[in-house]
């Protein structure tokens, strides 16, 4: 639902937090050994550049901005720069 609480899927450093014209706010977060998530379509970024984040820390709030038609999370993980599906690393 729009303004949900967006939670940080593993611990990491947010190495991006700003706006995008595809993405609309976003927030990117560095997990070490090449991996990265990158959440996009927020209403507002809780998160900042160089803020240490833990598994299930809110970084964010569901939204509809960017290029987007309703309000949902953008997802995924990012592996030595290459998008990635993530179902593998959801466990489904």
């Amino acid at each position: 639902a729009y303004g949900a609480p967006i939670q940080a899927t593993a611990r990491g450093v947010v190495v991006e937090s700003e706006r995008d014209p595809y993405y609309g706010h976003y927030v990117r977060i560095d997990h070490g050994n090449g991996f990265e998530t990158l959440f996009g379509h927020m209403s507002k970024r809780q998160a900042g550049v160089g803020q240490p984040i833990e598994r299930g820390d809110i970084i964010g709030r569901v939204g509809s901005t960017g290029r987007s038609t309703s309000a949902h999370i953008h997802y995924e993980i990012i592996k030595d720069g290459k998008r990635v599906n993530p179902r593998k690393y959801l466990g489904q």
